[in-house]
């Protein structure tokens, strides 16, 4: 027994002096099992974690469209909800009036319906006026240029139709494009209202005025649109209080002149000048005379095109004539710094790419022009351009006494509140048919209204 008894008491003491190791082992396999537990997670994370910068960007774009959705869907029962209430609402009120109200109140209700109606046709038709369209263009409204030809064929390189060391931009417009930017200036109508005179100026390319027809078709190699045909179906479409401008039939009268560069999409200073000249006839106003001005030039002009074709092409010369008047200029960069120049032409311009800079000194959100020209009215005209209108904007000093010109491209302004706050009473819109025909810059225009 007393074995028995010591061999307990030494069990129990063994027991004793052991727990204190046998729990920091049970500690020590807690932690490694927590830290297992961890690194699995961790690992499982990284592997379902995308790798690379570009697949976070992926999730993370994707969790941001899901976000989206999500709150797209609650926005959209939100406002059904809303909108079956209203219904309700609208529904008992009537069912209430028809029973007890009077002819007046049904007479009421009646013309409030009506106008609910308008308003929403109005609102729907707001980019176009389908009441006041003007006698309908015709082509015998639009003279076909008469152009030189020596028979010989031409090859498409790169998009560029080449023919006689020139390169042409082909056209694909049609009516429904044509109507989609003569309900742009039938909404800008309506937003500037009477008080402006809005003219619509769309310019030909090189392609209609230097390129015969025999070559703009399929068969000839250039199948190509017709632009006056597309200018007709533009002007007719204008609503009656817009002024379209024809400068088709000027440059048609002059198309064997030096009028569109060879290497670039522009047309020159002299091309300008002649639709200039067609704008001032059409507003009774007596056009600049260029014998009165001293030409200048600088050659090796090596345009746009050149940059698609390596060869084919001739470089050009541009033109540009000084004024016998004064006309300061200020331009208004993208970050709001003004710069004052003591003429529209960059007297310094350079041969190279860049010399159609010449013009306005390049494409600018603002260009403020003042003349001093014994011929200006008191008339302001704000002109509405890309870079077609940098050729034919300075001519216009010689008629008003300010000219106030934006870059659609690049201004962010409202048109109507910039004419309001300088006293503008003449709104040109002056764009080449290209531009006219690209849905993504006459939604630029349309965001200036």
């Amino acid at each position: 027994m007393y074995d028995d008894r010591r061999q307990r008491e030494y069990s129990r003491e063994r027991s004793r002096r052991e727990a204190p190791r046998r729990e920091a082992a049970r500690s020590r396999d807690a932690y490694r099992a927590d830290n297992y537990r961890r690194e699995s997670q961790r690992r499982e994370s990284q592997r379902r974690e995308p790798t690379s910068r570009y697949e976070r960007r992926r999730e993370y774009e994707r969790r941001r469209k899901q976000q989206m959705r999500r709150l797209r869907n609650r926005v959209i029962i939100v406002t059904a909800l809303i909108l079956v209430v209203v219904l309700v609402i609208v529904l008992l009120t009537t069912a209430f009036k028809g029973c007890g109200g009077s002819s007046k109140d049904k007479e009421a209700l009646s013309v409030a319906a009506t106008s609910k109606v308008e308003a929403t046709t109005a609102k729907d038709d707001e980019d176009e006026d389908i009441d006041e369209f003007p006698t309908e263009y015709t082509n015998e409204d639009f003279i076909a240029p008469k152009i030189d030809d020596d028979n010989s064929n031409g090859t498409m390189s790169n998009s560029l139709y080449i023919w006689n060391n020139s390169a042409f931009e082909l056209f694909y417009g049609d009516k429904d494009i044509a109507k989609n930017y003569a309900n742009l200036i039938n909404t800008a109508q309506k937003k500037l209202g009477s008080d402006i005179n809005l003219y619509s100026m769309i310019v030909p390319n090189h392609t209609e005025m230097g390129l015969p027809e025999r070559l703009k078709n399929t068969s000839g190699g250039a199948d190509t649109a017709s632009q006056a045909e597309y200018i007709k179906n533009a002007y007719t479409a204008m609503n009656s209080k817009v002024h379209p401008v024809n400068v088709y039939n000027a440059l048609s009268e002059h198309c064997n002149e030096y009028i569109y560069f060879h290497s670039d999409h522009h047309w020159t200073g002299l091309g300008a000048y002649y639709a200039y000249a067609a704008f001032m006839e059409q507003i009774d106003q007596t056009p600049l005379n260029l014998s009165d001005c001293e030409e200048k030039e600088i050659s090796g002009f090596e345009g746009s095109f050149l940059n698609l074709v390596s060869s084919g092409v001739d470089s050009d010369t541009v033109h540009y004539w000084e004024f016998p008047y004064n006309a300061p200029m200020t331009v208004t960069d993208s970050d709001g710094e003004k710069t004052n120049y003591d003429s529209p032409y960059c007297s310094y311009a350079d041969s190279g790419s860049f010399t159609y800079s010449v013009f306005l000194y390049g494409d600018n959100p603002l260009t403020v022009i003042k003349s001093s020209s014994e011929n200006t009215s008191d008339e302001k005209i704000f002109v509405v351009h890309e870079s077609y209108g940098n050729a034919m904007i300075p001519y216009l000093t010689n008629n008003f006494k300010e000219v106030y010109a934006v870059d659609f491209r690049d201004w962010n302004g409202n048109i109507k509140e910039f004419c309001e706050k300088n006293d503008i009473t003449n709104v040109l819109f002056l764009n080449g048919v290209m531009s006219s025909g690209t849905a993504d810059q006459v939604e630029m225009m349309k965001s200036l209204l």
